[in-house]
């Protein structure tokens, strides 16, 4: 497959549509289970004010000192509505179930992100000319494997999975780990790992799970001590 290069903003298009539709799912799930129908649209936009920000700040700092033409950060996203539904569940307790269902649109937004990164070049894959390779002309014009693709694929399946299990009460350390797994071994076909043996990306997901896993047996141990 040979793509061009598009000059229509289809990038930040797509980033967006993704971010919305995660946070659509977070509110109307919510709304659903804990019939909470106060101050959810306020967790909607400062939701989207702090991923959008966030995920564009976390692209400057670490990756790209172009603030106005980088792109976001799936991590500085994360980030943002971690931050976001810390400070909801300030305003308005729910018992964890904003939590959990903030974990369970992490995959759904990523995975519907990366048709952005698909679309125009970024995040691209390692060197590859087999079935399904493409090549951006404008970009390095080698052909490359469709990594983008495959995140997209297989993170939508992580949060279908999840979904369906989302009343196991362990289901926002599981997504979380699973995600990070995830997005671990995928990044070895990512361009980057041409040069190197370990990706900041991985380090990060390294950090991801080995923080989630000790927060799941602490959990695990409070919820035994109580019965």
């Amino acid at each position: 497959m040979i793509i061009h290069k598009i000059n229509f903003p289809i990038y930040i298009i797509i980033v967006l549509l993704a971010i919305i539709v995660g946070l659509c799912f977070v509110s109307y799930s919510v709304k659903k289970e804990a019939k909470c129908n106060n101050n959810i649209l306020l967790f909607f936009f400062l939701s989207f004010v702090l991923m959008v920000s966030w995920g564009k700040l976390f692209t400057y700092l670490f990756i790209d000192n172009d603030f106005i033409e980088s792109g976001l950060t799936s991590f500085g996203c994360a980030a943002g509505l971690m931050a976001s539904t810390i400070i909801f569940e300030k305003i308005m307790p729910l018992k964890g179930k904003l939590f959990k269902y903030v974990c369970i649109s992490l995959p759904l937004i990523y995975g519907l992100a990366k048709i952005a990164c698909f679309m125009v070049g970024c995040c691209h894959g390692i060197p590859y000319d087999g079935i399904f390779s493409v090549t951006y002309v404008d970009y390095k014009n080698i052909a490359v494997f469709p990594i983008q693709i495959v995140e997209t694929i297989t993170f939508l399946i992580i949060f279908i999975v999840v979904y369906k299990n989302r009343n196991n009460k362990y289901i926002s350390y599981i997504t979380i780990m699973v995600s990070a797994f995830a997005k671990f071994i995928l990044d070895f076909l990512r361009y980057e790992h041409v040069k190197e043996i370990i990706s900041f990306n991985q380090i990060i997901c390294l950090l991801v799970m080995i923080i989630v896993t000790v927060m799941l047996f602490y959990d695990k141990k409070r919820v035994n001590l109580k019965d």
